[in-house]
């Protein structure tokens, strides 16, 4: 699946976002955008039933509102020209990613189901808790897309991220190459006198070493290793 497939998604995103303008203005819809409206509903519920929404919403357990919400989310990825549209929208944050107060303007929601929808932002709700979504808490915190959400429905692919704290290096290594190279192992076995050919004939009259020499010397052999 690709954006281009969603096609339906972003000119039913495009025309809500218009007629949300004409409302502001105190413009009344004529006959023809409300069929339009009409035919692209049809269009998206086809959409909807079938791969990769219906899997995600299977796997998920997205409601109706919830792939609105994912779409709404999705669009500036997909088409920026949305984006720039809900900059529009709400000229007071400047943000390309729409916020849950947007999203009941575009759906024409009333007051009663503000809640729903706040409930449907809740972290232990399935948008957030299938990490689809990034939203901090209030009405006007963009919704931003994950990573996850884009590669299930956009079809990109999913960029490897290094875990926190560290930095990929490209390079081929074994196991034994990451852990304790060959070299660093020898440089060790020698300087904690535990090379396996001098096993059994350490001189007596060399003073033992405490744990604390030997522990000493392990980190200097690794460490010159490095």
């Amino acid at each position: 699946m690709s954006a281009v497939q969603l096609s339906a998604e972003w000119e039913r995103i495009d025309l809500l976002g218009a007629c949300l303008a004409q409302a502001r203005r105190g413009e009344a819809l004529t006959s023809a955008v409300k069929d339009r409206l009409v035919d692209l509903q049809g269009q998206v519920q086809a959409l909807r039933a079938g791969a990769p929404w219906n899997l995600l919403a299977q796997d998920c357990g997205l409601s109706w509102i919830d792939q609105d919400i994912l779409a709404c989310a999705l669009a500036p990825e997909a088409e920026p020209r949305l984006g720039w549209m809900y900059q529009e929208l709400q000229p007071g944050l400047g943000n390309a990613y729409p916020t849950p107060a947007l999203i009941r303007e575009l759906f024409f929601m009333e007051s009663k189901d503000a809640a729903a929808l706040a409930a449907r932002l809740a972290d232990d709700a399935p948008l957030k808790r299938a990490r689809l979504v990034e939203h901090a808490e209030g009405s006007f915190a963009p919704l931003r897309p994950s990573v996850r959400a884009q590669t299930r429905l956009l079809g990109w692919s999913a960029p490897v991220i290094a875990p926190p704290g560290t930095l990929e290096v490209p390079c081929q290594a074994t196991w034994d190459d990451l852990v304790l190279p060959a070299t660093c192992r020898r440089a060790l076995e020698v300087r904690s006198g535990c090379s396996p050919g001098r096993r059994g004939r350490a001189k007596r009259s060399r003073p033992r070493s405490s744990p604390r020499t030997s522990a000493g010397a392990c980190t200097a052999s690794i460490s010159a290793c490095w």
